[in-house]
């Protein structure tokens, strides 16, 4: 399954930069940690309140 995620580009400039990195370092891929992320949110550990729209 392929999804597609549009981000801002001030988050795509740092944040996800520094996720890239950090899954390189770790020697994931940026999906594994998007996968294991929203393992961790849909078993309700993590909640995540509405933003903008």
């Amino acid at each position: 399954m392929r999804i597609s995620v549009s981000v801002p580009d001030d988050l795509e400039n740092s944040l996800l930069k520094d996720a890239k990195k950090k899954a390189i370092d770790e020697n994931i891929s940026l999906s594994e940690a998007i996968v294991e992320l929203l393992k961790i949110w849909v078993s309700g550990k993590v909640v995540i309140k509405g933003g903008k729209k």
